[in-house]
């Protein structure tokens, strides 16, 4: 390596010796972020989907009594509820 090439850092292929990467300017890339707002948002609206969903579930039996059924058709009604959800998110993966 002649001494030209020590002090510009390049060596006879044009590539930077010091291990770095280029400039983002130059080559044009932006550093990616994980935690964009559109990811922000999309994580908080899954929760909150995901926790009233949950609520619901809570609820529906004691709801089916206070409507005069029994055990039985508290049971049957969220375990139809939960059938029934299973089946449209399979149906959304296919």
């Amino acid at each position: 390596m002649t001494s030209a090439t020590k002090e510009s850092g390049r060596d006879g292929n044009g590539s930077d010796q010091k291990g770095g990467s280029f400039d983002e300017a130059a080559t044009g890339r932006v550093e990616e972020r994980l935690f964009t707002s559109d990811f922000v948002f999309a994580t908080l609206a899954n929760f909150v989907n995901a926790f009233g969903v949950q609520m619901l579930a809570a609820t529906v039996p004691v709801y089916v009594i206070s409507l005069g059924g029994n055990q039985t058709d508290a049971g049957l009604v969220t375990g139809t509820m939960a059938f029934t959800a299973l089946l449209f998110r399979l149906s959304w993966a296919i």
